[in-house]
């Protein structure tokens, strides 16, 4: 209704309590659609959620038939399709999934960041095992789009970051690719954190990210762990099988933590599931709460990843033994 994110919107107290550190791609895509149709129809303006379903299944499939091969890709394609919890976030099902309380998610950004975090992955990979430099461009650009969907993306993008700048200092990547790839970073990056810093919008958390507050909360780490647990391999009606066959599949396969396509993604996978651990850590919320509110959308984050990581070690473990 303004025409802009104005200083007003941001600090005049009216969404004090509706997280308004949080980045603006996906309210912003919303937005974009209310002002082509001319009004904020609501449902209408939905179907911008089983887009990026269907992105996320064009570039798993992608990625997945790079890594495992096409009928491997199209098998787990499939069940990634039907994992619930991503259902629920893509349009929402006609009854409550799992211990959830609603079956309808459409319209949160979870999705969305499930979506770049894959992407990023996928071409960190494939530069990784092909040294194409559109690669490192195309990693970057979508780890910078990640930052500018979550908060959550600001460390994915860093852990990414690093490991894509090691890769491209083996190989001597071009001046101008890195000039590239920093410019797709920072430009999605780069104008919110600035805009938000000169109005003087922080995170709860901000304060709270020091050695004195993480030490004081150690003793939350023993319930953290057995949530997490408890989510990745209780909750089947989240999330199916889709962790058990991580594990077990990473295990069965475990050279393959040496590979450089599936190796990296592990690590991607294990640095934000323990940035994960340290929000919960921190948190001023009551864990109990905290947790109840917000771990089945910080797993749903990495789930196509994982997933990724599976379909390479089946396919590793087909050529093994069949």
């Amino acid at each position: 209704m303004d025409g802009t994110v104005s200083r007003a919107f941001l600090t005049g107290g009216t969404y004090a309590r509706t997280h308004l550190d949080y980045p603006l791609l996906v309210p912003l895509s919303v937005s974009w659609i209310y002002t082509a149709m001319g009004g904020a129809f609501e449902t209408a303006a939905k179907i911008i959620y089983p887009l990026q379903f269907v992105s996320l299944l064009v570039i798993f499939n992608y990625g997945a038939g790079r890594l495992a091969g096409r009928r491997v890709a199209l098998v787990f394609t499939a069940l990634l399709s039907m994992t619930p919890l991503v259902m629920t976030h893509a349009a929402g099902l006609p009854v409550k999934v799992g211990i959830l309380y609603s079956g309808d998610f459409a319209g949160y950004a979870d999705l969305a960041l499930a979506l770049y975090f894959l992407s990023a992955g996928v071409f960190l990979s494939l530069y990784a095992s092909e040294g194409k430099e559109g690669w490192f461009v195309l990693c970057a650009l979508m780890l910078g789009m990640g930052a500018w969907t979550k908060n959550e993306g600001a460390p994915f993008e860093l852990t990414g970051g690093l490991a894509l700048l090691t890769l491209a200092a083996l190989r001597r990547v071009r001046a101008n690719t890195l000039a590239l790839g920093a410019a797709g970073v920072l430009a999605f990056s780069l104008p919110w954190l600035l805009y938000k810093t000169y109005l003087g919008i922080g995170s709860e958390y901000g304060a709270r990210l020091n050695i004195n507050t993480a030490g004081e909360n150690l003793y939350r780490i023993g319930p953290i762990v057995k949530y997490l647990g408890s989510y990745m391999f209780g909750y089947n009606g989240l999330y199916s099988f889709a962790w058990w066959a991580f594990f077990i599949s990473t295990a069965a396969n475990v050279r393959g933590l040496l590979n450089k396509k599936t190796g990296l993604l592990c690590l991607l996978i294990a640095a934000q599931l323990l940035v994960y651990v340290l929000i919960y850590v921190i948190t001023p919320s009551g864990l109990d709460w905290h947790v109840r509110t917000s771990m089945d959308r910080l797993l749903l984050h990495v789930l196509p990843l994982s997933m990724l990581v599976t379909a390479a070690n089946v396919h590793g473990l087909m050529e093994r033994y069949l």
